[in-house]
């Protein structure tokens, strides 16, 4: 017996809710991207090989000092500059980012807020700004060392 009340998948309703869900879902994770173009995203596996390269690369972790020494960890070397207080700490700290001739990679855990750091950081005249695709969630993913505390 069948409770009426019940939204099935092959119900209008459940095809639309199914639908909405779906594109809620896609619009959240493809966000990011439209703010700062698909081809501004580069994989953690590549972050990492042109770091192991030498390639001179400036890594901004956006997330709060508790993330970024928390659980997850952050990639060693990566400068942390919470979101929050990236645009004062531009302008309060002119040398905070290097010389602007380094290529920055923001990174963030996934990577929602690195995308509006390279917003902020193209604002401020920084041309060269990437963002690590995946975020930590990514390097960590891709096994890749990780340093934990306030590095």
């Amino acid at each position: 017996m069948e409770n009426e009340d019940q939204i099935h998948i092959t119900d209008p309703e459940g095809i639309l809710i199914l639908l909405a869900v779906v594109l809620i879902y896609l619009g959240i994770r493809l966000l990011p991207r439209f703010l700062v173009g698909f081809r501004n995203f580069i994989p953690a596996a590549e972050v990492k090989r042109r770091l192991d390269a030498g390639d001179n690369l400036l890594l901004v972790d956006v997330r709060s000092r508790s993330e970024f020494a928390g659980e997850l960890g952050h990639v060693r070397g990566s400068l942390n500059v919470p979101l929050p207080e990236l645009a004062t700490r531009l302008k309060e700290d002119a040398a905070l980012m290097d010389d602007g001739r380094r290529t920055v990679v923001a990174v963030c855990r996934s990577d929602a807020r690195a995308a509006f750091a390279v917003r902020a950081l193209r604002r401020a005249g920084y041309r060269d700004v990437l963002v690590m695709s995946g975020g930590m969630l990514g390097w960590l993913a891709d096994d890749l060392p990780v340093e934990r505390g306030d590095g």
